[in-house]
């Protein structure tokens, strides 16, 4: 019973999201993708890594050449392959998100930022998890003299929505685009997509459904597309100061870097 109800809540509220937030605006800038002229090793942190599309950065920034040193932070470590030299750069640090005044230090030195913190709505502490970790967290960072900082918040965000969670996530998106970073990058996918044998079986079915029945990518995008997206996008070329992609931008991105 709790699998079909899963089911049915998912879709539903992706296709209700969807239909309230449709966005018609002309984004044909990520139909291509222009490198950028800083091409320089980067070092970058994550908050957020232990869910789907933190994994998702996670695989990509393992790699991306350019990211020389990666940080994640969180309340556990997060499980990654220990015989792939290819996540060796990455270094994970345990933080008390109630007390981060303690970890202003580590903090210091990273050129980007990638967050993907956030919880079902309706959690306890919804608001405190979901905006003030995120902001206190990236403005820590931007102290520390980040410069460039990407956030996923979701299809649907709106400072006017019926829904709470929009509002909240459409609250959080003001706030760390008015915090001063060079470069602030918005995305709000719809469902994500991804593959994990430790699914619950409502799950493992709305995956596969969403996989056939989108076939266009309207209503979903894989997590390691938009991992990839992500990381790539701190090298590409644009004079924007706060860019907001939408679940259509992500996929038209995405090909784009093809």
């Amino acid at each position: 019973m709790n699998s079909y109800l899963t089911i049915l809540v998912g879709i539903s509220s992706v296709v209700l999201v969807y239909f309230f937030s449709v966005d018609n605006s002309d984004n044909s800038e990520f139909d291509s993708f222009k490198l950028s002229s800083d091409m320089a090793a980067k070092t970058a942190y994550v908050i957020g890594g232990s869910g789907v599309a933190g994994g998702g950065m996670i695989k990509a920034l393992a790699s991306h050449p350019q990211f020389s040193k990666v940080t994640i932070f969180g309340r556990r470590p997060v499980p990654m392959p220990s015989d792939d030299p290819k996540y060796a750069k990455f270094v994970q640090k345990t933080i008390d998100f109630e007390n981060l005044s303690q970890h202003e230090q580590d903090f210091v030195g990273f050129d980007v930022g990638f967050c993907a913190l956030g919880v079902t709505s309706g959690t306890p502490n919804y608001y405190k998890i979901t905006h003030d970790y995120v902001a206190d967290t990236a403005k820590l960072a931007l102290q520390g003299g980040c410069k460039h900082f990407h956030l996923i918040t979701g299809q649907g965000t709106n400072i006017n929505s019926w829904f709470e969670w929009a509002r909240i996530k459409a609250k959080l998106e003001q706030t760390v685009s008015a915090m001063g970073f060079e470069r602030v990058s918005i995305y709000r996918p719809a469902g994500i997509l991804f593959d994990n044998p430790a699914l619950s079986v409502g799950r493992r079915v709305l995956n596969s459904i969403f996989k056939v029945a989108d076939h266009w990518r309207l209503l979903s995008v894989f997590a390691d597309v938009l991992g990839d997206v992500m990381v790539k996008n701190t090298f590409r070329e644009t004079d924007k100061k706060v860019e907001i992609l939408t679940n259509a931008d992500i996929n038209r991105l995405a090909k784009g870097m093809k």
